[in-house]
């Protein structure tokens, strides 16, 4: 029913992941990367879904996800890079194993400085994956 709602949360995902696979590293983060190539309307201008998928990440950034330097015209974000919040969401989102699971991280306060607490895997799952001690 609400498929702009869908598209979102798939427009969102896919440039948080993204960023999250380069972390800490800046990027462009190209509209068509996240979507494919839409072809533009006979005035020149971006496809409603295009401009819906750069709405996305302009939200992103908007809320205290993401950051960026600028933009490229329509077709990205120029130096775009994960925040904290953006970060601990995606490695709570997509975990790595490591040999505990109060062990997140090397770098998250959840374990050790400088990052917040708030970084701290909650998921019940992770006991599951908890090695005997």
């Amino acid at each position: 029913m609400d498929l702009q709602i869908d598209d979102f949360y798939q427009d969102a995902a896919r440039g948080l992941l993204l960023l999250y696979q380069t972390f800490p590293r800046k990027m462009a983060l190209y509209v068509e990367d996240l979507i494919g190539r839409e072809e533009a309307d006979e005035f020149g201008l971006p496809s409603k879904r295009h401009q819906s998928c750069l709405g996305a990440l302009l939200w992103l950034a908007e809320e205290g996800y993401l950051r960026f330097d600028s933009s490229i015209a329509y077709d990205a974000l120029d130096q775009a890079y994960s925040v904290k919040k953006a970060f601990c969401a995606c490695h709570v989102a997509c975990p790595t194993p490591y040999p505990t699971a109060t062990h997140c991280h090397p770098a998250c306060a959840a374990c050790k400085a400088p990052w917040p607490s708030d970084c701290a895997r909650q998921s019940p799952s992770n006991t599951a994956n908890e090695s005997p001690a």
